[in-house]
């Protein structure tokens, strides 16, 4: 471990301790547009579990979590596992997902769901996804069949004029809809393919340069008539890719087209990653994981915290 990425620990944990008792941020993020407030949600352990990923859905009085988990030991880092937990009146539940990386909480047609990739690898040695969603009030998973022999990962689910609908890239954008949903599977189909980026041969890693830097972050939801409000993650390329910066999108599912905005300042080292959005009123909280150094590295000091934003500081224009 380098001498700077190792100060950059130190000062990490040390802002920790001094917030124990007033919930600030962990972590100094460089904001190119000020949130009204920050907060943590899951800080640092020492050496012990920690909530990554995580990410809400609200729906009425329910609310469904969920988040992977990091163990710090010498061996391992990550858990390749989903802890859940659906909370209403009547009382909470809650549950493992085996192998579930990365997942999302969303709503679709008054009911929640979870989102979430299994990595695997083909016959010929590459490495893919397979995407699921999981309904946790009948504890039942389902397989989301991709129209791309590439599946990849990250995808932004979202439901408009009760159909639902994934974005299965922003750069460029390419857009499925969810055409059919059995007892096994969804069967999804391509609505929208920005540079007939179907045709194209796709490889784990992105080694053609096919995708852009704005990646999935949050599930969108809708704030008016075809326009959809939602958070990214911005990878830089190269040495940098784990240092990413979030993002807002503007999504309009009408004319297939999205604004972005860059909500914070490159800092090498630092990941800033959203899982999760949820919008009150005029405000929109914006949650995401952070991590000092590559999350998959034991050293790394990982943890969750929250961003509220007024809609009205998201300039699209």
């Amino acid at each position: 471990m380098s001498r700077r990425l190792w100060g950059r620990q130190q000062i990490s944990m040390f802002l920790d301790f001094l917030g124990q008792s007033i919930n600030k941020s962990v972590v100094r993020v460089k904001w190119i547009i000020k949130p009204i407030s920050v907060g943590a949600l899951h800080k640092p352990g020492s050496g012990s579990l920690t909530p990554f990923a995580y990410s809400c859905a609200v729906l009425g009085i329910q609310k469904l979590e969920c988040y992977r988990v990091i163990i710090h030991l010498e061996t391992t880092s990550f858990i390749n596992s989903t802890v859940w937990s659906l909370s209403s009146s009547e009382g909470t539940v809650g549950g493992i997902i085996e192998d579930a990386e990365d997942a999302r909480a969303f709503q679709y047609k008054g009911n929640l769901y979870i989102y979430y990739q299994v990595p695997y690898r083909n016959t010929d040695g590459s490495q893919d996804c397979r995407i699921f969603i999981f309904d946790p009030i009948a504890s039942k998973t389902r397989q989301v069949l991709c129209p791309f022999k590439f599946k990849g990962k990250n995808w932004i689910p979202f439901e408009d004029s009760g159909a639902l609908f994934f974005v299965y890239s922003l750069q460029p954008l390419v857009v499925f809809k969810v055409t059919s949903w059995n007892n096994e599977n969804l069967s999804t189909q391509l609505v929208y393919d920005e540079g007939n980026f179907i045709n194209k041969s796709i490889t784990w890693g992105d080694d053609q340069g096919a995708f852009g830097s704005i990646r999935g972050g949050s599930q969108l939801l809708q704030i008016s008539e075809n326009q959809f409000l939602g958070f990214t993650h911005i990878t830089p390329p190269g040495i940098l890719k784990f240092s990413h910066q979030a993002g807002a999108i503007l999504y309009n599912s009408k004319e297939n087209s999205f604004k972005h905005l860059t909500l914070t300042k490159l800092k090498p080292g630092l990941l800033i990653d959203p899982f999760g959005i949820e919008i009150n009123g005029t405000n929109v909280r914006m949650i995401y994981s952070y991590s000092v150094n590559n999350p998959h590295e034991i050293s790394s000091i990982v943890g969750s915290s929250v961003a509220t934003f007024r809609i009205s500081d998201l300039d699209f224009i």
